[in-house]
């Protein structure tokens, strides 16, 4: 798919079931098992004393929004991405990026731990329009690694109007993507202390269990199945 095919699909005026609702789903290294081994180590070392389960097996994250009734989109960012076959059979690797894939809540329900967020389309269509400008921008390594080591890291710290396209990690570009998205439902939003943790979260030294962490402290409630968890911001 062409880049910016996200923002010229998403209709902000669309109304039905799920129009008005994105869901932050975490997977768990559980889940994760035979897949990369960076995201099972990351999680690992993250993992912090008091920690009850699933907190502390946080190993990636992932947003997923309605584009219309039947076909939703999950966003984040991969570190590698198919790029066919070699002569011999052999798979070629492509350097990973954001990246966008159409998916479902079913498939959602047998490898996430969701929470739900509730705003208006109209809001939802300006993080979908940040994400999209983002739309295969390169995976930010250096950040990734220098996160787990240096206290003030490697990125972006926090959203902010006409911020240009760079490159990202997964939580990096979520805790940047639901800053953005709280911003923009403004006072309409009803007040909740979570989302005071999402601006207080500096991007750049984010990862999933510490994301999963802070939104738990702060009162999310989270669940296995896809949409049963509900907050308004």
């Amino acid at each position: 798919m062409s880049k910016g095919w996200l923002a010229r699909r998403f209709d902000e005026n669309e109304d039905f079931e799920d129009a008005n609702s994105v869901m932050l789903a975490f997977r768990t290294v559980k889940s994760m098992e035979g897949e990369h081994w960076m995201n099972l180590w990351a999680a690992r070392l993250t993992r912090r004393y008091g920690d009850v389960a699933p907190g502390g097996q946080m190993a990636h994250a992932e947003l997923l929004f309605a584009l219309d009734r039947n076909e939703y989109v999950k966003a984040s960012v991969i570190k590698k991405s198919y790029g066919g076959k070699k002569p011999d059979g052999s798979i070629i690797w492509k350097p990973g990026g954001v990246h966008f894939a159409k998916t479902s809540k079913s498939e959602w329900a047998t490898k996430y731990v969701f929470v739900k967020f509730h705003a208006r389309r109209s809001s939802i269509k300006k993080m979908v329009d940040f994400l999209s400008e983002n739309d295969s921008m390169p995976f930010n390594f250096s950040g990734y690694v220098a996160n787990l080591w240096l206290p003030g890291g490697w990125g972006l710290r926090r959203w902010r109007e006409g911020i240009v396209p760079r490159k990202y990690f997964c939580t990096e570009l979520l805790v940047a993507a639901l800053q953005c998205l709280s911003h923009y439902e403004g006072s309409h939003r009803e007040y909740l202390h979570w989302t005071n943790q999402i601006w207080r979260i500096n991007a750049a030294t984010s990862n999933p269990n510490l994301l999963y962490r802070k939104l738990k402290q702060s009162g999310a409630v989270f669940d296995t199945v896809p949409l049963l968890s509900d907050l308004r911001i």
